[in-house]
Order: C-alpha cells, then sequence, then structure tokens
C-alpha cells in the first residue's frame, strides 16, 4: 500500500465519519421535531377543547342574559327582604357582623314596561371571592327574581379580602 492508499483511504474514512455525524444529526433533528410536532399537537387539543368550553360558556351567558326578568306580583316587605339576604349570607359563609348597613332606594318604574326596579343596598366587609361568588348564587337560590344589580369592591390591607357594596334589586309589576 502506498501513500496515494492511504491518503484515499483516510478521506473516505473522514467521508464515513461526516455521513455518520449528518446521520446521527438528522436523527437527532427527527427525535427533536418530533417531540415539538407532539407538544405542539397537544397543545392544539387542549386549545380546541378550552374554546369548546368558552363557546358553552358564552351560549349559556346570552341564554340567561336573554331570559326575560322575573318579576314579582307585589314588593317584598322590608323585613322578608332582609331576611332572605341575612339567609343567602349564612348560605355563603358570610357572618352577620360584617354585614355594615343595609340602606333600601325608592323604587324606579322601568321606563315603557310594567313594572317598576326596586333595589336595597348593602355594605359588606372582609369578604373572600368566594364567598361573594356564593353569596349571589345563594340570593338567586332563595328568592330566584332577587339579583345583583352592582358590585362595587375595594381589597382590604391583606389583599385576599375585600369591602363590598352590593345593590340588590329584583322587579314588581306596577300597574299604570
Amino acid at each position: 500500500m502506498n501513500h496515494d492508499d492511504v491518503q484515499r483511504i483516510d478521506r473516505s474514512l473522514q467521508r464515513v465519519r461526516l455521513l455518520w455525524a449528518a446521520v446521527v444529526a438528522a436523527a437527532l433533528l427527527c427525535v427533536v421535531s418530533w417531540r415539538r410536532a407532539d407538544a405542539a399537537a397537544g397543545a392544539l387539543v387542549a386549545d380546541r377543547v378550552q374554546a369548546s368550553r368558552v363557546a358553552n360558556d358564552l351560549r349559556a351567558i346570552r341564554r340567561l342574559r336573554d331570559r326575560p326578568e322575573q318579576a314579582v306580583e307585589a314588593p317584598i316587605e322590608s323585613s322578608q327582604l332582609l331576611s332572605t339576604v341575612q339567609s343567602a349570607m349564612r348560605a355563603s359563609g358570610v357572618s352577620e357582623r360584617q354585614l355594615l348597613s343595609t340602606l333600601p332606594e325608592p323604587s324606579r318604574r322601568t321606563r315603557g314596561s310594567d313594572h317598576a326596579v326596586v333595589k336595597i343596598r348593602l355594605q359588606l366587609q372582609g369578604l373572600t371571592m368566594k364567598q361573594l361568588v356564593h353569596f349571589g348564587v345563594a340570593l338567586r337560590n332563595e328568592h330566584p327574581a332577587l339579583r345583583l344589580a352592582a358590585l362595587n369592591l375595594r381589597p382590604e390591607r391583606d389583599g385576599e379580602d375585600w369591602d363590598a357594596e352590593i345593590v340588590v334589586a329584583y322587579s314588581v309589576y306596577a300597574s299604570r
């Protein structure tokens, strides 16, 4: 074997090494690409599930928004309204000492309809978000005509509890 043969063999070995390096690099690239594609496919499925949930929630919100408002035949007595509010408070874990004040507002006739809206303004302190949400649900469960008409929140110093001004309202038929 002469010197030229050795150089040819050496070059062939270099080519084989380069070819193997290219094959290994391509295999690694395929594995990385496969994992990324698999992760992207998983994210796409999760996004589709989330989009479906959002669409269902939106349909539910529209159905509730478009539902005719319930109205009672006669105004609810103040003592009965307060009792209903207190019952909803208990059901949502809100103590009576958290209720700072209640202020009934004059009823207002709804323009172009045969009913009026009656409101009561509540001042509460030290509520968690969970209590606020449960209060709204409990209020509706206690009396289906009652609804939260307004909610103003101020965070307390601890950042977890809230002071709330809540306006509870209901509609009552009012003859013209």
